[in-house]
């Protein structure tokens, strides 16, 4: 089995109709790699830097104070 990484700008109307067709062939497989954003917030979970709210009228008052 050989291994080829592409990078797909999924911006472009034939960027996404190409992943969408890759993904659907049953001889694919297909990686997705987390933005930087989600690898930040995936190290702060990992980290215990996380906020537990007990609800969504809470953690609004968390985000605004």
């Amino acid at each position: 089995m050989s291994m080829i990484y592409a990078s797909i700008d999924t911006k472009t109307k034939d960027g996404r109709a190409l992943a969408a067709y890759l993904e659907n062939l049953a001889i694919v497989q297909v990686y997705k790699e987390p933005n930087e954003r989600t690898l930040k917030s995936m190290k702060a979970a990992k980290s215990g830097r996380t906020k537990e709210v007990k609800n969504v009228k809470s953690w609004f008052e968390k985000l605004i104070s």
